[in-house]
């Protein structure tokens, strides 16, 4: 997913259990992998947050790498996104 925003910064949340993978933060330009997985669920789980960003317009993209954990079974790739927040 893709989206563009106006504000100084956002966060994306995620539920976090044993069938998710690693997703793709892209945010400017600059991208960063984290995981998804563990081993019980938790819920509304901060992924990726940045503040502090010059007003304006921004890019955030959250792709699906089709990749596992390390720690995971191979078929645990799912991603998801709970929410996204926008600061002003």
């Amino acid at each position: 997913m893709k989206i563009v925003f106006n504000g100084t910064g956002i966060s994306y949340k995620a539920i976090k259990n044993d069938k998710q993978g690693i997703v793709k933060v892209t945010l400017d330009g600059k991208s960063a992998n984290y995981s998804l997985h563990a081993a019980t669920p938790k819920y509304k789980e901060e992924i990726f947050s940045k503040t502090g960003l010059t007003a304006g317009k921004h890019v955030l993209s959250i792709e699906w790498t089709g990749q596992a954990d390390p720690v995971a079974r191979k078929t645990s790739t799912e991603v998801n996104v709970d929410s996204i927040s926008v600061l002003k």
